[in-house]
């Protein structure tokens, strides 16, 4: 009798790893507003540890949001978010729909642009003093 195991039917028991990605992801699950469909954008390294970061945007009725993981990745990872306001008058508010979210040189680290109409860019950085995601913008 010879008994012939395929490697697919050994695997298909194995348990497969989640992403990278994945594993930031289920780390904001624990963010506000709850409830976001987050999707991931890049990953670079924000807060100039040498680790690399997650960075992930998210869209609701009335908001954009950016969202950042910080490495090493595991679901219970330290996060940022920050929030834009979709329209209106506001420092904060975008004044037309999402265009891109780019790496940039800040200081001594990369930061982030995110561009929106045509208003100046928001200018998203790592703030070592409150140890959290923040913004500047003309």
């Amino acid at each position: 009798m010879c008994l012939v195991v395929s490697v697919a039917s050994i695997r298909a028991g194995e348990k497969r790893k989640p992403s990278r990605a994945a594993t930031a992801r289920e780390a904001l699950r624990r963010a506000e507003p709850a409830g976001l469909r987050w999707q991931h954008s890049q990953r670079l390294d924000l807060n100039c540890d040498g680790k690399s970061d997650e960075v992930f945007t998210a869209v609701d009725e009335s908001r954009f949001y950016v969202a950042v993981v910080l490495g090493p990745i595991t679901a219970k990872s330290q996060y940022s978010v920050v929030a834009f306001r979709l329209s209106g008058d506001s420092q904060d508010s975008f004044c037309g729909g999402f265009e891109s979210l780019t790496p940039e040189d800040a200081e001594s680290c990369k930061g982030l642009r995110l561009t929106s109409g045509e208003c100046d860019s928001f200018h998203l950085y790592w703030d070592r003093s409150s140890n959290a995601l923040d913004w500047w913008r003309l």
